[in-house]
Parts: structure tokens; C-alpha cells; sequence
């Protein structure tokens, strides 16, 4: 069973990210994006299977020694966080990450 806190902690950063105040930052691996926090950061990534094409959604608290501390994934986390939810969470990390509005309203300018 998932604790609580970690529910409350995932509704706060879906909450934040999608109003914009936090920014998510890329990885030195693909598709993981991360938030710094003094002693300790958090890490979101997704997971594809090929042999039935599902998706899971990962997130990770790591210390401040970068050692992993606690992990969930969105299948452990249902019903309490439906995985529209993670999804979100994880995609709107990724478009801040990579600064995808930026990139988008630099091509608008471009084609004006």
C-alpha cells in the first residue's frame, strides 16, 4: 500500500507544474526529468512495454547523496492518483524540461 504522504506529494506537483511554478529540469538520461530541492531531488520518467504497449509512469526521491530513497509507480498508486494523472504530470515535466513552448513560440515568430 502507498503512503499517503506520497499521494498528497504527487497531487501537490501536478498541481504546481500545471500552474507553472515549478520548473523540471532534463537528466543526463533520456525521458527522465528532475526537481532539485536542497537535500533532496525527485525524479519522473516513463516506461514502455513493447509486448503490449503499456506505459508506466515513475517517480523517484533520491537524497541528497543521490541515493534512491523511494520509488512509486503509477499502478501502485490507483485508485488513489488515476494514471491520467501521472501521465500529465510526467508530460508537462518534459514540455518544461525541454522548453517546448519556447521552441514553438520561436518557430511562430520565424513563420511571421
Amino acid at each position: 500500500m502507498v503512503n499517503e504522504r506520497i499521494v498528497k506529494l504527487i497531487e501537490r506537483l501536478h498541481q504546481r507544474t500545471m500552474d507553472g511554478k515549478i520548473t523540471w529540469e532534463q537528466t543526463n538520461i533520456e525521458g527522465v526529468f528532475q526537481i532539485a530541492f536542497p537535500e533532496y531531488s525527485l525524479k519522473i520518467s516513463k516506461s514502455e512495454s513493447s509486448h503490449d504497449y503499456s506505459i508506466s509512469i515513475f517517480l523517484q526521491i533520491y537524497n541528497k547523496d543521490g541515493i534512491l530513497i523511494e520509488g512509486v509507480h503509477d499502478g501502485q498508486l490507483m485508485p488513489m492518483i488515476p494514471f491520467s494523472t501521472m501521465e500529465e504530470l510526467y508530460y508537462n515535466a518534459r514540455r518544461t524540461a525541454m522548453g517546448v513552448d519556447k521552441a514553438i513560440d520561436d518557430i511562430l515568430s520565424e513563420l511571421d
